[in-house]
Order: C-alpha cells, then sequence, then structure tokens
C-alpha cells in the first residue's frame, strides 16, 4: 500500500511537472507577443500631443486669433486668443474649451484649422512615474495651416463702428453690413451688429453670434427693382423712356389689392421710376416682362439660391415656383415683395450690376499658408457662376442707380466726396402668427457701389426695426455714405486715387461733377476748385470724366465733349464700354459690341442723327 500511495504521488508530480512546463512553454513560446506586449504596455504610457492650432489672419497680415499658451494645473497648454476682442466676431466663431471650432469660420475649417495629433510613448515605474531617459519615439504634431482672409483689418473697424453708431442713434434692434469687390467677390468686411467677445464665449446670447448677412431671409422691397429694370432691359419689353402712369400712387387691381406708392409721382420713365422707387410703376415694367421670364431672371440672379459661402449657417431664402404664383404675384414680386432672400444674396446680384453683368461667388478665404515656411498651399480664384445680363445693360442700370443718390430717394447721401449709385429698400415685416405684414416692424436698407460709373467697391447696409426713422434713405443710407467715405478717405488703405496726399483740402477734383457742363462752365468751376483739365471730343457738353492719371494725362481729369441730346449720336471713340454707355445718356438704344477693350469704331458715327429704335454697332479693341 505504502508503495502504491508513493507511486500515485509520483506519477502526480510528474503530471504536474509536465503541465508547468507545457504552461512556460505556451506562455514564452505560443504567447510570448500577447505577454510581452501585455508588459510593455503596462510599463508605457502613450502620449498625445496636441499641435499648435492654426493662424487666422488678414489680408494683410494682421493676427485675428491665435493661441496663447497657459499654465493647466502642472502642463502648459494653450487657448484660443482673439487680440481684436470683437472685430469680425461673426465671421470668425470661437472655440470651446477643448480646442474645437464651434462658430463661425473656426468651425467651418476646424479640421485644417487643428491640425493632426503627435504622440510618443514614455516609460513609467510601478507607480506610473515616467523614467527619465527612457521615452521611445512616436509622431510630432502637424500644425494646422493658417487661414488667410480676404477681409481687411481697417475697412471692418470703419464698417463695426459705423454700424454702432447709425444703430444706437436710430434705437433699432440691429444692423448688419457688407463690403466687398463687385469683381473678384471677395468679401472685404462683414459685420452684424451688437457682436460679442469671442474670448468670452460663455457670456454669448444667441442673436450676438448670428450673422444676419447670411442667416437673416427677408423681404427686400424696393432694392428688389434694380433686377426687375435689369430683366425689362435686357429682354427689350419696354422702352426705357416710355411714359408710365402711376395712376395717382393708387393702383386697384383686379382683385381688389391695392399697390400703392408713398405719393403720387404721376408720369414717369424707367430712371424716374427707379430714382423715386414707384411701386406702381415697377409692378407694370414687371408685368411687360412675363411670369417664365421674370422667374428665370431671379434664379439667374441669386435669388433662392446659397451664395455658397465659405461659412456655416447660410439662408437660401425664398423664390416661389411659378406654379405656385397667384395673379397678383408678379406685379408684387416686381417690387420686392413676396420674395424672400438674405442681404448676400441681394449684394451678389447688385455685384452683377456693378461688374458688367457676371453672377460671381463670395468667398472670405483668400489662402491657406503653411505656417513654418509661409508657402501658399491653397489659394481661392475668381468664381464666374453664370453671365446674368449684357454690359450694355447693366451700364444702363448703373446710370439709373446713380440718379437714386442724385435726385431720388437716396439723395439724402449725396456726397461732395465720391459718387455713389444705390437704392434704397423699405419692407414691413410679415407677421407668421396674423398671416399680414406688421406696419410697426420694418426692415430697411441700401445696397450702393463707388465710384457709380466704375464701381470698385460695393456695400449693403441693413437695419431691422428702427424706432426713429422707417425708410432706407434715413436709415441704412447714412450708415453707408459714413462707411464709404471714410474707406475712400483712410489715411492708409484708401484707393490710391483718392488718397489724401492727392485729395489735399480745398482740391477735391475728383469728386466734383462736371459732366453736363459747357466747356466754358466746366473750366470756370475747375479754376475755383484750383483742378488742372484736359479735353478731348467735340461737342457741347461735358459727357464723360476720368481721372487724369488712369487716362495717361498729366492733370487731374480729363473731360470728354460730346452731345447729351436723344438727337444726334455722341462721339464714343476711345472710351470704355461703360464709359460709352454713360456717355449715351439718354440716347440709349440696342447696342451690338464686338470685341474688349476701348471703341475705335462706331456705327452710327459721331453727330450723326438717331433714328428710334435703331441700334448702334461698337467695335471694341486692347490698347497696345
Amino acid at each position: 500500500m505504502k508503495a502504491d500511495r508513493i507511486r500515485i504521488l509520483m506519477i502526480g508530480a510528474a503530471f504536474l511537472w509536465v503541465l508547468m512546463i507545457g504552461r512556460t512553454f505556451q506562455i514564452q513560446v505560443v504567447e510570448g507577443n500577447v505577454y510581452g506586449d501585455r508588459a510593455e504596455s503596462q510599463s508605457q504610457r502613450r502620449m498625445i500631443w496636441k499641435p499648435d492650432r492654426g493662424n487666422i489672419v488678414d489680408r494683410d497680415g494682421n493676427i485675428l486669433a491665435t493661441n496663447q499658451p497657459f499654465w493647466n494645473k502642472m502642463d502648459l497648454d494653450t487657448r484660443r486668443l482673439y487680440p481684436e476682442s470683437e472685430l469680425a466676431c461673426q465671421v470668425l466663431g470661437y472655440t470651446g474649451r477643448d480646442g474645437q471650432g464651434l462658430q463661425g469660420i473656426e468651425y467651418a475649417f476646424d479640421e485644417k484649422l487643428r491640425g493632426i495629433d503627435g504622440w510618443s510613448y514614455q516609460t513609467v515605474d510601478a507607480q506610473r512615474h515616467a523614467m527619465p531617459g527612457m521615452e521611445r519615439k512616436g509622431r510630432a504634431p502637424t500644425p494646422g495651416l493658417e487661414m488667410v482672409l480676404t477681409i481687411q483689418r481697417d475697412y471692418q473697424e470703419i464698417m463695426e463702428n459705423a454700424l454702432a453708431k447709425g444703430i444706437t442713434d436710430l434705437e433699432a434692434d440691429r444692423g448688419s453690413a457688407v463690403l466687398l469687390d463687385p469683381y473678384t467677390g471677395e468679401i472685404l468686411a462683414m459685420a452684424s451688429w451688437p457682436g460679442f467677445d469671442p474670448n468670452k464665449p460663455i457670456s454669448l446670447s444667441g442673436k450676438a453670434i448670428r450673422n444676419d448677412l447670411i442667416s437673416l431671409s427677408y423681404e427686400p422691397g424696393s432694392t428688389f427693382k434694380a433686377i426687375t429694370a435689369s430683366a425689362a432691359l435686357e429682354e427689350h419689353t419696354i422702352d426705357p423712356e416710355q411714359l408710365i402712369d402711376t395712376e395717382h400712387g393708387h393702383m386697384v387691381l383686379a382683385s381688389g389689392d391695392i399697390i400703392n406708392d408713398t405719393e403720387d409721382h404721376g408720369v414717369l420713365n424707367m430712371t424716374d421710376a427707379l430714382a423715386l422707387s414707384s411701386n406702381v410703376a415697377f409692378a407694370k415694367i414687371g408685368t411687360t416682362v412675363g411670369n417664365q421670364k421674370f422667374y428665370r431672371y431671379a434664379r439667374a440672379f441669386g435669388i433662392g439660391s446659397q451664395t455658397m459661402i465659405e461659412m456655416p449657417g447660410e439662408e437660401t431664402g425664398k423664390l416661389k415656383p411659378i406654379h405656385e404664383w397667384s395673379a397678383r404675384t408678379l406685379m408684387t414680386m416686381s417690387f420686392g415683395h413676396e420674395v424672400m432672400a438674405t442681404p448676400l444674396q441681394m449684394t451678389m446680384a447688385y455685384a452683377v450690376i456693378a461688374n458688367g453683368g457676371e453672377l460671381v461667388q463670395p468667398h472670405i478665404v483668400k489662402e491657406w499658408r503653411n505656417p513654418e515656411t509661409g508657402e501658399v498651399v491653397q489659394s481661392t480664384q475668381r468664381k464666374v457662376i453664370r453671365r446674368v445680363i449684357s454690359q450694355e445693360t447693366a451700364a444702363k442700370v448703373r446710370v439709373m442707380l446713380r440718379e437714386v443718390v442724385q435726385r431720388g430717394t437716396g439723395k439724402t447721401i449725396k456726397s461732395d466726396l465720391i459718387d455713389i449709385a444705390g437704392k434704397t429698400g423699405t419692407a414691413e415685416k410679415f407677421n407668421t402668427v396674423t398671416g399680414k405684414y406688421d406696419h410697426n416692424a420694418m426692415i430697411s436698407s441700401f445696397v450702393g457701389m463707388v465710384p457709380a460709373h466704375n464701381p470698385r467697391f460695393l456695400c449693403m447696409v441693413v437695419v431691422d426695426d428702427a424706432r426713429k426713422e422707417r425708410y432706407g434713405g434715413s436709415t441704412a443710407a447714412p450708415i453707408f455714405k459714413e462707411i464709404m467715405e471714410r474707406v475712400y478717405y483712410h489715411p492708409v488703405v484708401s484707393p490710391m486715387q483718392y488718397k489724401l496726399a492727392q485729395v489735399q483740402s480745398g482740391n477735391l477734383c475728383q469728386s466734383t461733377q462736371f459732366i453736363g457742363l459747357s466747356k466754358g462752365a466746366a473750366e470756370q468751376l475747375a479754376k475755383e476748385k484750383g483742378c488742372t483739365l484736359a479735353f478731348r471730343g467735340e461737342g457741347t457738353q461735358v459727357v464723360v470724366q476720368l481721372l487724369g492719371n488712369t487716362s495717361g494725362q498729366n492733370v487731374d481729369l480729363l473731360l470728354t465733349m460730346g452731345q447729351m441730346s436723344s438727337k444726334q449720336m455722341p462721339d464714343l471713340r476711345g472710351l470704355s464700354l461703360r464709359d460709352a454707355m454713360d456717355a449715351l445718356g439718354s440716347a440709349r438704344s440696342a447696342v451690338q459690341v464686338v470685341g474688349k477693350g476701348w471703341v475705335v469704331e462706331q456705327d452710327p458715327l459721331p453727330n450723326a442723327p438717331i433714328i428710334h429704335g435703331q441700334s448702334l454697332n461698337l467695335v471694341l479693341k486692347e490698347k497696345t
């Protein structure tokens, strides 16, 4: 029995020994990698290294958003810093505590700005403390790209100051403005007031964050009349000189609905109707275009579609399909009712008129740069979406819009410093609860271009619910004038030909109006202003004025003489197409253009009698 027990114990011991050998083999050989990795992971700590978020700068390199280091307990961390505080706040947006973009450009381009995380491993002891000299290399973080905006810092500050003062004085709820280049679509300034400090996002309210230029959908009112005029001129559905009966400012429709003007304007041609903002006249002008064509032009001008600017939260507005139109829709839409648009949509529609007929896509990002080398890795190019109207039609409408400021609803902002073309707009808000327009709640606006004949800037101002004034001419228009005069006469960023060094006190030649004067009267006015002049062309009146330095003349102004009469054809040779259209004045007719550049041939010839319905043929060539 004793021997049997010993044998059993020996067999058991041998079995256990075999199990131990097998388990050791399994751990060290079969599963060696698994246990090795487990041991290594217990002695290693993976560290994530956050990259620097890319700076945001204006077009001149001024920093609008950057990173600020600070101590977070025992670690050095960074937070987002906005050195200009509220400047361009709705454009920039802000970031959260984890550095992620939450609003504005910070949100829209979070991935590019954020960069790519880096990582490394550190060897630790049993208490998970790092062991010096035992680090293992991983991957260095890749910093975010630097974003260069199209915004110009000083323009932005001018705009925000003008908005703050204007909205406060008007006791309005809110106000917004945008300044852009109508040819490239570059946004030079964009603001809504009141704003907020993105350094203190915890105190934000919904209205302060909102960028009304892209998120406010409203009835544009009379600013829409320029689109109606463009459609009618392009389609030749009405002679712009035809007189329109405004029915004593009170037109009763077959349905019993009434279209009113603010006063009895009598009979008006199209220019007068736009200048005096007659709803009755434009209801009749729109009717000549017809439903199908009118809808097509409204859509072509960008109404009812996003502009595709690189910012979040853009509304589309509303352009009703034709099958939803009532018998009065065409007429009311012709003066900006029964249609919804954002301020930026309306601004881009006016850019079509300012730039010669093309709808361009707006953009606020100029380029992206490598933050370490400064190399440009991506840039935004001008993008033409479509041609909407001809250059001839655009030039005619610009002339009409200039009359709005010279003698119409915008005459309160006629300036001795800058030549403005633009349009006022006022619309009652539609109350969705009552289903009626609220006579006590208004959105007023002004959209204009400067200089009128060769626009370099386009600016729109929108005022929401002003209590001291009602109409666009007395609310938004003065703010527009404040912005544009300060932009043009800024000592650093003014356009070159309007720099203060060139426009000395008592010598405002560039802004003095010579068009329409005789040669003798022009010379006398120039003497009073201290200007030097050169003349060209034959005729009794000044029909075009150009800056001397832009025309190659060593004088302040180059004046072209001609006839501002609908009976004789002016001499258009040597003029750009825009200047030629302006020189035609009331002699405007159907124009056929061949080539680009400056007029070298014209038919009918200068001083030839103008026959009603006759076409004008122009041949243009580039200067060599």
